[in-house]
């Protein structure tokens, strides 16, 4: 198995330990709006948060066809989680191309 990696996750700071991450920041960014503007509106807008996630705490992988990637399924126990930083610089920096229809 190969070292940590860098994984997203976009939440209100309540949920930004919670379990589904993806190594997309764009996706990230997306559900962080994504609960605001479809599902309460009242609900304020969440953060992007990253994590060096290592492998032992992979606990699964799976499809999100919608956006045809992947995403993770995390145990974040212990885990240390931060916001991004320079989030619209490092969205301007993107080279996902299949994920920028979700930005919003």
């Amino acid at each position: 198995m190969g070292g940590p990696i860098r994984l997203y996750r976009g939440a209100h700071p309540d949920y930004r330990d919670g379990w589904s991450w993806t190594p997309y920041i764009e996706l990230a960014a997306a559900f962080a709006n994504r609960s605001h503007r479809f599902v309460e509106p009242s609900r304020p807008v969440g953060e992007v948060w990253q994590a060096d996630v290592e492998p032992h705490r992979l606990l699964a992988r799976y499809n999100l066809p919608d956006w045809n990637c992947d995403a993770y399924v995390v145990d974040t126990a212990g885990l240390t989680i931060a916001p991004v930083r320079d989030l619209e610089r490092k969205l301007a920096d993107c080279s996902v191309e299949g994920l920028r229809h979700v930005l919003v």
